[in-house]
């Protein structure tokens, strides 16, 4: 699956949602002028049906509420995920959890991210007896995966797995960020019924008798409970409209995410089991709270009752899921009982013991690759991407494994990663730590030794699982955290590839949480408007191999062609610093999704010049995939 063309069918969504809704708040204006002038001539208070100063103050007012309303919804979202996930009262997840399927559920999302490339997503379950599961965030920063305590309940691992595959396609093809625009937009719909409640509410207790209201004040009464009462079926056919386009947006990405899970996984009847037992269970994808109705379109499957699951339909019907998944489906769902991990499973949950190290390039200096293949892994995680990501996990430390699950271990963890081999530089590092973070140094020197001696291959995921437990620090924790950083790293005075990539983790994934702003901004449209960053970012990769500057021309020729009609100029090697291509990466990565492949395949055509990909070369690919939001699963030997 093209996840460049996913990426941009999902932006274009967004300008589709924006018409509709635009279409439903003019018909919702209309209404209300329609039935304000109505009742205002009924009451004989006006004569002539047609009032342009109230049109416009209809007008005014409606829009006004409604931008309110959408705007006030979005920012109790800033947080993404994890905003989204409390709203529907889910609880969060550690990985030190004592409960045995939840520790199974935080592994798997382990496992899936790391093999998918993306930051270690927050996870939550919801205590509800249905199977049902979301995704939601702003982007991959502030992800957060939520499972049912039913999921938890009934499926087995390879279920749970596919599950979650499912919820990982939301995240890798953008569909996190679109769901929450329309969220807050069905909310500002939302608000004018909520007004002519409230107001009939209020009508309601003062007791006013509309057929027995005698003179100006009780005609004046009976005009605003009747206007009030319009506002109330308005606003909810307001809603209706909005939930049909919700279900119109949601509906077709279904089916996708069932393939994109099948193909992660390579075992369609984890999914398919997953969907059987919904259909088999009493409960099936049922979801109880209050909320559940704004979000509907998150869920893997239906979470509203029968009755409104069928007018907002967001989701296919289960039998066409599974039929697409196994034609032979013959519509007859399991029983559905309890599933229990397996005593190996038990055991391996129970102890996390350190198993063989996976096989990597470690140790290799070249590794030769198909460039083709290369991109098309971009956001198309493999089933062995999933089974070296699950090996790498269990081959980390027990020790190390443990001091990740809190805040504080965590940031000893990524302190630890830190500490040069230089025994100067490592005290002078070690001194700065117990300066600054008096409490965190002594679970530095606790996990030293065993960081000291891992291989390189682990330290990116190491990081990458710790952000998970590093997002609960507090303001006053993350700018201590943040300062110590800053310290470790410019210690020696260089600023190394894995260096490079832990800062540019943590900015973007931690930043945006203590900031409270993780929405989007305006994104880039033209490779025009960005040709001196791209021009820097191919420099940097031109200069990691290349010997001398004829070669470093040619070499830059094989990605600047891809960009015919906007001239691209060598940077010299001297200013071609890890600081220069941070600089580039943080405009590029407002690229619309088109003009991102193009630039990757710019840059993939550069470290394929020679025919082999170097250790560091494949490191800066994946570094400028994910500043780009394009993750590429990890490079393994074969």
């Amino acid at each position: 699956m093209d996840f460049f063309a996913q990426q941009e069918k999902t932006r274009k969504k967004t300008g589709l949602l924006v018409f509709f809704f635009a279409t439903a708040v003019i018909l919702i204006i209309a209404a209300v002028y329609a039935a304000i002038t109505a009742i205002l001539l009924y009451n004989h208070t006006i004569a002539n049906p047609f009032q342009p100063g109230l049109l416009l103050g209809v007008a005014g007012g409606t829009l006004a509420l409604v931008i309110i309303g959408s705007l006030f919804k979005t920012s109790q979202l800033r947080r993404g995920g994890a905003a989204v996930a409390e709203m529907l009262g889910a609880r969060p997840v550690a990985g030190d959890t004592s409960d045995l399927k939840e520790k199974r559920f935080f592994n798997v999302v382990e496992e899936m991210a790391i093999a998918s490339g993306v930051t270690m997503p927050d996870v939550y379950v919801l205590d509800e007896a249905g199977i049902n599961a979301f995704a939601a965030g702003w982007g991959t920063s502030d992800a957060a995966v939520c499972v049912t305590k039913g999921c938890l309940d009934y499926l087995s691992r390879d279920e749970l797995q596919g599950v979650i595959a499912h919820e990982f396609s939301h995240v890798l093809n953008g569909d996190m960020r679109l769901n929450i625009r329309l969220m807050g937009l069905i909310f500002g719909i939302l608000v004018i019924g909520q007004i002519g409640y409230f107001v009939l509410r209020g009508s309601s207790r003062s007791r006013v008798r509309i057929s027995s209201g005698k003179g100006k004040s009780g005609s004046g009464a009976a005009v605003i409970f009747l206007i009030a009462l319009a506002l109330l079926i308005i606003g909810y056919i307001g809603v209706f409209f909005g939930n049909l386009i919700m279900a119109a947006v949601s509906r077709t990405r279904e089916f996708l995410a069932d393939a994109s899970a099948v193909q992660f996984t390579r075992n369609p009847s984890g999914i398919e089991g997953a969907l059987k037992k919904i259909g088999g269970l009493a409960d099936g994808s049922r979801i109880f709270h209050h909320n559940a109705q704004q979000a509907s379109h998150l869920f893997f499957a239906s979470g509203l009752s029968s009755f409104w699951s069928n007018i907002f339909a967001t989701h296919p019907p289960l039998d066409k899921r599974i039929t697409a998944i196994d034609p032979d489906f013959d519509g007859q769902f399991p029983v559905v009982k309890p599933d229990e991990p397996l005593p190996e499973e038990k055991a391996a949950l129970q102890t996390e013991t350190p198993r063989a190290r996976p096989r990597s390039f470690d140790g290799a200096k070249h590794l030769t690759f198909d460039p083709t293949l290369l991109l098309a892994t971009v956001g198309a995680t493999q089933p062995e991407h999933v089974a070296y990501s699950a090996a790498l996990i269990r081959s980390i430390p027990n020790q190390i494994r443990l001091a990740m699950m809190d805040r504080n271990g965590a940031q000893a963890a990524v302190f630890a990663l830190l500490l040069s081999k230089d025994t100067a530089v490592r005290d002078a590092q070690l001194a700065a730590v117990n300066k600054t973070a008096p409490l965190i140094a002594p679970r530095v020197a606790a996990i030293e030794e065993q960081v000291s001696s891992l291989e390189q291959n682990l330290f990116t995921p190491i990081a990458a699982l710790a952000i998970n437990s590093l997002k609960n620090m507090s303001e006053e924790q993350y700018r201590i955290f943040v300062a110590v950083l800053k310290n470790l790293i410019e210690a020696d005075n260089q600023l190394d590839l894995f260096e490079y990539m832990l800062q540019r983790m943590v900015r973007h994934n931690l930043e945006p949480r203590f900031t409270g702003n993780a929405q989007p901004k305006k994104p880039i449209q033209s490779i025009g408007q960005v040709a001196a960053e791209c021009a820097a970012v191919f420099s940097v990769l031109v200069w990691e191999s290349a010997e001398s500057s004829r070669e470093a021309a040619n070499v830059f020729g094989r990605g600047a062609v891809l960009f015919q009609g906007t001239p691209l100029e060598l940077v010299p090697r001297e200013q071609c610093t890890l600081q220069t291509l941070d600089a580039a990466l943080e405009r590029l990565a407002l690229l619309i999704p088109p003009v991102k492949k193009q630039l990757l395949s710019g840059c993939i055509a550069i470290v394929s010049a020679d025919g082999v990909i170097t250790v560091n070369e494949a490191e800066y690919l994946r570094a400028i995939a994910e500043a780009l939001e394009c993750p590429i699963p990890p490079v393994m030997a074969s």
